[in-house]
């Protein structure tokens, strides 16, 4: 007598078999979201005036810290584009303003610390601080302008 074992389908063909399958867009997007990973230590967002405010405003403000570096940001709103001012403590020899889906970077220096950013396009953004005693720079966490 032979006895008959029952194959379970795999939970892969049994998701196949009951979803939609994903959009080719999607799976773009999620590939892209690799890019926008930061290439060293990362400064996360520790305060956003937008989450306190009641309702628009023409100013936002950021606060971005780690154990190293804190930096503070004023997003003001000049349409169609925005100003970014900001204060870097220790101040950086440099800073890089990455605009996600723009060509390049837009840079600055901050020698005492200020920044300033102009005519910046609304969309995700992130800064980069470099120093000279540091290989890989800082980022902050992405923010939208």
């Amino acid at each position: 007598m032979t006895t008959r074992r029952h194959r379970h389908p795999s939970p892969h063909r049994i998701a196949d078999e009951l979803c939609d399958p994903v959009p080719a867009e999607v799976v773009v997007q999620a590939r892209a979201a690799f890019t926008m990973r930061a290439p060293g230590p990362l400064a996360p967002l520790v305060f956003d005036s937008a989450d306190t405010q009641d309702g628009a405003t023409d100013e936002r403000t950021l606060r971005f810290a780690d154990r190293s570096v804190t930096v503070e940001v004023l997003v003001a709103q000049t349409e169609p584009h925005r100003t970014i001012i900001g204060h870097v403590d220790p101040p950086p020899l440099l800073l890089e303003l990455d605009l996600q889906g723009a060509d390049g970077t837009i840079i600055a220096t901050a020698a005492d610390g200020d920044f300033r950013f102009e005519s910046v396009p609304h969309g995700p953004t992130r800064l980069r601080l470099r120093r000279h005693d540091q290989p890989v720079p800082l980022c902050t966490d992405w923010f939208t302008t």
